[in-house]
């Protein structure tokens, strides 16, 4: 079984999530094998051996069997090309739509879903290609062109399956299970009727736009200009002011979630059948909502310590240089947000398996409203479980609290100038 350094509780799919994928294959054991996982040191994308290999890899991930798949990575399957234990090698990557001319006549049209990505490590490309998790009722998915090297030829309608160690032409045991991954369709009717609820505070008004920000400088100025001043000590005042213009919103929102502000979805079973993996996702389109936190991000915990000395401004021993937050950024595994620039934000729960007449609770998490938000907050969610191919959506209305967080009042004007 694979022993990789990262979580497989739930499918890896940003970026960044996907580097630490490839990073942990390299730094694994060589000997270790899974069905979830597959690498090559190099293939030539732009030959057709290459685009076989790829090819063939995608319809053994597609047709693995759904119990077994679920275990590892919400059930989505990759595919490594350019790393593998111990060797980081990189390849010579080509267009994303050359790499789907390539494969197409070896996948067909009606091919199994899949995406890729490159990934850049230490100046090197590595592609990952993610296969979707097998579901039951899935079609089994055949090689649609013959291939040869000279010496092995893999016929049109070839049935791989990802095994533990490797991909290979499907057994007679693979073939029972993809009739019964078939067949499951015709005789089951699948759906998730759990029971969804939430609980926290209202969500909190921001005062953190540009006219609350530029009030709040203003005010630290003019406090600190208090003292006599020369032109020099006017140039650092300046730098404080620009240091702590840049931590202002990080400090204010740290501060709000250390104050408790903090929400949770509770998800209750009340079947008599196990539920795995089971995510939530939340978004809403309401013009209030402003940004989703998780409470780990990399903010600053404190502002510059004024310029200060002997009454009068204008000695630099107080003053703080700008500098790195001091904390790393860690993404909770249990939740992933995406804040976008002009889309609502996006918060993706996993809160794992859910058991029969069980109940499961997400890992805390924040949401934030506008000044200018109404009495209520309406978000849109689906639920899924990869052990179920159904979705349940509903809705939440999370109210709003009245009064707004004043900026001034989480983050004092005279801070650190006691």
């Amino acid at each position: 079984m694979l022993v990789l350094d990262i979580p497989r509780d739930q499918a890896l799919r940003s970026p960044a999530e996907v580097r630490r994928l490839v990073e942990a294959v390299v730094n694994a054991n060589p000997n270790d094998e899974s069905r979830s996982v597959e690498w090559k040191s190099t293939l030539d994308l732009s030959h057709r051996n290459g685009a076989f290999h790829i090819a063939r890899c995608i319809l053994g991930l597609a047709n693995r069997h759904p119990p077994h798949a679920e275990h590892e990575f919400g059930g989505v399957g990759y595919m490594i090309v350019g790393a593998e234990p111990n060797n980081l090698v990189g390849i010579t990557p080509i267009d994303p739509v050359d790499l789907d001319n390539k494969l197409s006549p070896y996948l067909s049209t009606r091919h199994p879903s899949w995406s890729s990505q490159y990934i850049s490590i230490d100046g090197k490309q590595v592609l990952v290609v993610l296969v979707e998790p097998p579901k039951w009722g899935d079609e089994i998915w055949q090689l649609r062109k013959e291939w040869s090297d000279g010496k092995r030829v893999m016929s049109v309608a070839t049935i791989f399956v990802r095994g533990l160690a490797n991909t290979a032409p499907a057994d007679d045991g693979d073939l029972d299970k993809l009739q019964e991954r078939l067949l499951r369709r015709a005789t089951e009717t699948p759906r998730l009727d759990l029971d969804v609820s939430y609980e926290g505070p209202p969500l909190v008004r921001l005062d953190s736009g540009a006219e609350a920000v530029a009030r709040w400088i203003q005010a630290r100025g003019d406090l600190l200009r208090a003292w006599t001043l020369n032109e020099r000590d006017e140039r650092i005042v300046g730098l404080h002011l620009a240091e702590c213009k840049r931590r202002i919103r990080g400090l204010y929102l740290r501060r709000l979630a250390i104050f408790g502000q903090d929400l949770q979805v509770i998800v209750r079973n009340p079947t008599t059948r196990n539920l795995p993996q089971v995510q939530i996702v939340l978004w809403s389109s309401d013009p209030g909502f402003l940004k989703a936190m998780h409470g780990n991000e990399a903010l600053p915990d404190r502002l510059p310590l004024p310029p200060q000395g002997g009454g009068v401004l204008g000695l630099t021993s107080g003053l703080e240089l700008p500098t790195g937050e001091t904390e790393v950024e860690i993404e909770p595994t249990h939740i992933t947000i995406e804040n976008f620039f002009e889309k609502p934000p996006i918060v993706r729960l996993l809160l794992g398996d859910v058991r029969p007449h069980g109940e499961e609770k997400s890992v805390s998490f924040y949401l934030f409203a506008k000044r200018d938000a109404g009495d209520a907050i309406k978000f849109n969610y689906r639920l899924t479980s990869t052990g179920v191919d159904a979705v349940q959506e509903g809705t939440f209305v999370f109210p709003v609290a009245p009064e707004i967080s004043s900026l001034e009042r989480i983050v004092t004007i005279d801070e650190r100038m006691g």
